[in-house]
Formats: C-alpha cells, sequence, structure tokens
C-alpha cells in the first residue's frame, strides 16, 4: 500500500493534467472522452464499469508532467499504473483509486510487457473477484488496462454487526 500512497506530485499533477479530460462534461462516458484515437474501450453491459481499455498510448496525456516522465523512465511501473487510475478515476467509476486499489503484484513478461495487478478494496475489506490490471509496454506506457470492478459503494456500511467475542461464542455449524 506504501508506493499507492505516496504517489505525491505525480498523482496530483497527473490528476490536473487529465482530470478535464476524464471527469467534466459533455455526454460521452469520463474514460471515453480522454481516450487517444484508435483506442478501444468496453464496458459491462450490466454495470457500466470499464472491463477492457486499450490503445497504443493511453497515458500520453502524462507525459507532460515531467515526474511522470521521471517514474516511466526510472522503470517505476507501479507509479506509472497508479498515475493513471488516478487520472482517470472517473472513468472507472472509483471515488479514491489511492485507498481503493491495493497493489497486488508486479509482473514482467518475456518480451518485456509489464502486469501491475490491484485487487479493489472498500474501506480495506476485500471486494471479491474485483481487480484491475494496467498493462504497459517496454517504455512504461499503458496500452491496456482490463479487470473487473464495482462503483464506489459509497453508501455501504461495513460496520460489524457483532463484537469479536460474540463472534467467537457464535455456535458453527455441524457439517
Amino acid at each position: 500500500r506504501g508506493p499507492m500512497r505516496n504517489l505525491g506530485l505525480v498523482v496530483a499533477v497527473a490528476a490536473i493534467l487529465i482530470a478535464p479530460g476524464c471527469s467534466t462534461g459533455g455526454t460521452k462516458a469520463p474514460a471515453e472522452r480522454a481516450l487517444p484515437p484508435g483506442a478501444t474501450l468496453t464496458r459491462d453491459p450490466a454495470s457500466g464499469n470499464v472491463r477492457f481499455l486499450k490503445g497504443q498510448n493511453l497515458s500520453r496525456e502524462l507525459d507532460g508532467d515531467p515526474l511522470f516522465r521521471a517514474a516511466r523512465t526510472a522503470g517505476d511501473a507501479e507509479s506509472v499504473a497508479c498515475a493513471f487510475l488516478t487520472a482517470c478515476a472517473t472513468g472507472f467509476r472509483l471515488d479514491q483509486p489511492n485507498a481503493e486499489l491495493t497493489k497486488r503484484r508486479v509482473d514482467v513478461d518475456r518480451i518485456g510487457t509489464t502486469h501491475v495487478r490491484f485487487d479493489q478494496t472498500y474501506r480495506t475489506l476485500p471486494i471479491l473477484g474485483a481487480e484491475l490490471i494496467v498493462h504497459l509496454d517496454r517504455e512504461r506506457r499503458v496500452v491496456l488496462v482490463n479487470g473487473t470492478t464495482i462503483a464506489t459503494p459509497r453508501e455501504l456500511d461495513v460496520t460489524p454487526a457483532l463484537t469479536a467475542d460474540d463472534a467467537r461464542a457464535y455456535p458453527l455449524p455441524d457439517y
């Protein structure tokens, strides 16, 4: 969780640079307005959430930020992925990606493509089956994002109904 919370200026500047394209006005969904030409976007028909986003350089709008470029140059795939998801959070229907996404792992395949896997949580509780995978090419440009997430569940009460002692005392069914 550390790097996800400590992106500092990279995320702040990236959000300022991208936010107008990702989150304001118009009739198209936020992620669609910011897409470069030739990009492909597929949404879940039932929820409207992004399932698949592909393009040659989805993060190109972030390249104007020197800190983002430095993260790319340094090979900091996690920071690149986090900045992209934060910049386009509205398109992914996430209120606070830094708090809602936890890096599971970073993999690099044989051809140099990096895959940054995030699990979705809500108030530190895991959302089963909810993940985003950000794929970066050799130059650390975002070229694909896929996965299944849910919109931030703002009204969900996560207060336990039982105390820890009550839960321990609760009889388990005999199977």
